[in-house]
């Protein structure tokens, strides 16, 4: 069983690279025929070649036909709970981005429409665009669903098994804020769904709920030493923590210090844990029946306990084609990780997806955070005319690493 999908990254940068190697070989002969004095005939047949090469070079910048599923993790106003900033978007930032979406006329689609036009060749509206949450954390019931319903905006949330708090009670939200009935300094924006949230979100139907694995966790894959824990770093390893915790792990947030893995344990080189063979001191790496027992777990109990199976999203974008197989048989139409651009012609049960992030530049802009987003939308769509831009942000970027941080703090 073939998952092959294009890598359309590499593509759409071959494909710029070459155009903007063409456009500026072009310019530089006509200005050497220029400075030399060339006879005009040369510098009208330069020109006219330039203009030519521009043309057909044209068809290959222009390539529409991608559907943008794009990714988002944390809405919160307060995101330092979380060690991986680059995961946390504000609600300010995610309004103005699904405003974006409804005002500029995209399509925006249930990732299961999505399925069903690629496999069973349903009809998709002009320019379709799906939006999905990954991990399940709490503020995407106190802030994105309120955003989500405020634009009629559908999205997929994916939930780790692991990461979903006991409860019975729903939290307020921005609804709440809104109607009066709290301060939005009230809210509590840490920690992840619990089960009412959860309940609460598929009956209102505008937000499906699907699996995302048990642990989130990672594995070692060699004997190789590559780190250590330290005091700095062990909350952003959290995983060294979570993968030696046996079922919920959801405050791990809440922890002072690490409870199981202390400062100084030895870090081995590792993967996602559905992506590959995990390393057994006693035997190397785990046999292909004993690797393949783990994926199906991780594959079927959220299936069974979620009561959904149309699409996995395998935790960090990591996955294999042991592991893609599995997912089939398991039950479930689609994995996420793809390198594609869910066209025709790509394998329909793998799905491509863009992360969106938050202060692009280094620091906070909302005009510049929704260029950024249209432009990702689209060169993954097949414009690449808009690569440029994003280039151009990126590298602002790097250069506001050298500017005093008092300068661009917002």
């Amino acid at each position: 069983m073939s998952f092959h999908t294009i890598d359309r990254r590499r593509v759409r940068a071959l494909r710029c690279g070459l155009w903007s190697v063409f456009v500026l070989a072009s310019l530089l002969v006509i200005l050497v025929l220029l400075d030399r004095g060339a006879d005009g005939g040369w510098v009208a047949l330069a020109l006219t070649g330039a203009l030519v090469g521009l043309a057909i070079g044209h068809r290959w910048m222009k390539d529409e036909g991608g559907v943008p599923v794009l990714t988002y993790h944390s809405i919160s106003d307060d995101g330092g709970w979380l060690p991986w900033r680059s995961n946390v978007v504000t609600p300010e930032t995610f309004d103005r981005h699904m405003r974006m979406l409804r005002e500029r006329g995209l399509g925006v689609i249930r990732t299961r429409d999505l399925i069903e036009a690629r496999q069973n060749g349903k009809t998709l509206p002009p320019r379709p665009v799906v939006v999905t949450l990954d991990d399940g954390a709490l503020d995407n019931w106190v802030a994105a669903l309120p955003i989500l319903r405020r634009w009629g905006v559908p999205a997929t949330l994916f939930v780790s098994l692991d990461f979903i708090e006991n409860g019975n009670a729903v939290r307020p939200s921005l609804d709440d804020v809104e109607a009066g009935t709290v301060s939005r300094d009230a809210l509590n924006w840490r920690g992840y769904l619990n089960w009412a949230e959860i309940e609460m979100i598929r009956r209102e139907g505008l937000v499906d709920i699907q699996p995302h694995g048990i642990d989130h966790g990672r594995v070692d894959i060699g004997p190789r030493e590559v780190g250590e824990l330290t005091p700095a770093n062990w909350r952003k390893l959290a995983w060294v923590q979570w993968r030696a915790i046996k079922g919920p792990k959801a405050d791990w947030h809440l922890w002072e210090a690490p409870p199981v893995a202390p400062i100084g344990t030895k870090l081995r080189e590792n993967a996602p844990a559905l992506a590959a063979p995990a390393w057994r001191d006693e035997g190397g790496l785990e046999t292909t029946e004993a690797f393949e027992a783990r994926l199906r777990e991780h594959l079927e109990r959220p299936a069974r306990v979620l009561g959904q199976s149309d699409v996995f999203c395998w935790p960090e974008n990591a996955t294999c084609d042991t592991a893609r197989r599995i997912a089939c048989e398991v039950g479930y139409r689609a994995t996420t990780a793809g390198d594609g651009a869910n066209r025709p012609g790509e394998d329909p049960r793998v799905i491509s997806r863009v992360g969106v992030g938050d202060r692009i530049i280094g620091f906070r802009w909302p005009a510049i955070e929704a260029l950024a987003l249209w432009a990702a939308i689209r060169v993954f769509q097949g414009n690449l005319y808009w690569y440029f831009p994003l280039l151009a942000l990126g590298l602002l970027r790097k250069a506001m690493r050298f500017t005093p941080r008092r300068l661009v703090r917002r």
